[in-house]
């Protein structure tokens, strides 16, 4: 049975460096455009994004499973490992955190800063990063309708990616406790997290928070 505090902080741990060298190669594509093995770093760096994608899946599946969900860890495919979490659990994928706790007394409380990751977004990353690592279909070459790589828009998902790290939580319904990660930023530092027991189940109430925005589909 996988444990709850050890298999999570390893799939975010992992995210860190993805994001640290997507975040070099983008800024080494910016810098010298026409370099003509551009295309290696263009790779990479869909790539990286890709697997991020899939590790805030599997770090969420692994969560859920250790709570105690029947889950069938043999699909690992984006939809179908989404809807095996989302039985047990209708917000199963981070929401971000406010970076700044509340203090009421002698008591922190940590705020969401909007509702969480929405998995469309999610997959719609995860498709466009293999649009550029497969090979197009031929109907596409001849309809000249190949995807081109939008430096701004992997930008907006690695910045985006890296602040969900920063501050995120995920709702485990079961044991009823939230599983709190948080990051420096710092890319030689690992994720920090912690199980936090409630009084009550561990639900989140979306109404009045903003949609999530930090990533750009």
């Amino acid at each position: 049975m996988p444990h709850l505090e050890s298999h999570y902080p390893t799939a975010m741990n992992t995210l860190v460096y993805r994001l640290a060298s997507s975040d070099l190669l983008l800024n080494l594509i910016r810098e010298d455009r026409d370099n003509q093995d551009n295309w290696v770093r263009i790779d990479s760096v869909a790539l990286q994004v890709r697997k991020a994608c899939e590790l805030f899946l599997l770090g969420s599946t692994l969560t859920h499973f250790a709570d105690g969900a029947g889950i069938d860890l043999s699909h690992w495919h984006p939809k179908d490992t989404f809807r095996e979490i989302q039985r047990y659990n209708v917000h199963p994928l981070p929401f971000p955190l406010e970076p700044e706790f509340r203090i009421y007394g002698e008591t922190k409380q940590f705020v969401p800063a909007s509702k969480p990751l929405p998995f469309a977004t999610l997959a719609s990353i995860y498709g466009q990063c293999g649009n550029i690592l497969h090979v197009p279909t031929a109907a596409k070459v001849l309809d000249e309708k190949v995807p081109s790589f939008d430096w701004d828009k992997y930008r907006s998902w690695v910045d985006g990616f890296t602040s969900l790290l920063k501050g995120h939580v995920l709702l485990l319904p079961q044991i009823k406790r939230v599983l709190v990660c948080t990051w420096t930023g710092n890319p030689h530092e690992s994720p920090h997290s912690i199980l936090l027991e409630g009084d009550g189940e561990a639900i989140l109430q979306t109404d009045g928070l903003r949609e999530f925005d930090l990533l750009v589909p």
